[in-house]
């Protein structure tokens, strides 16, 4: 089984898309899969589309709480729930593309561990800048 792991806060705007672009790609891989999404303490409607999402769709599970604790507190509760033998976290954004999902998991033969960062080099300037401040920063 694969679990494909979404923490969210806040994300009404994008979650229903998230959710589609998932699905497809995960029946895609023609094995079981759940889709567990954690509500990080939301305060718009993200958890309520979320509930009508898995109204409709068995494999969809959610841990939610109230209010926000972070994203340490998310990883460990999908880690905590996750049913599967491989287990994706991707953001909502979907920061890590759902067509890498079966490239993962044939990796996943050979390693305990993979960890996938976005390719920064495609990004627009005015999200390179801010980040190279930060960094600088933080130097």
């Amino acid at each position: 089984m694969i679990s494909v792991c979404i923490p969210c806060y806040n994300e009404e705007r994008i979650i229903e898309s998230t959710y589609k672009n998932v699905t497809v790609k995960l029946k895609k891989l023609k094995e079981d899969y759940e889709i567990l999404f954690c509500n990080d303490g939301s305060t718009d409607s993200t958890l309520q589309k979320l509930k009508s999402i898995k109204k409709k769709d068995n494999n969809v599970n959610i841990v939610s709480y109230f209010p926000n604790k972070g994203v340490g507190e998310v990883y460990k509760r999908l880690f905590d729930t996750a049913k599967g033998d491989y287990v994706i976290i991707t953001d909502a954004d979907l920061s890590i593309n759902p067509t890498i999902f079966k490239q993962l998991i044939n990796y996943s033969n050979s390693y305990d561990l993979i960890i996938v960062q976005r390719d920064l080099k495609n990004y627009p300037f005015y999200r390179k800048i801010p980040s190279k401040v930060f960094n600088f920063i933080i130097r």
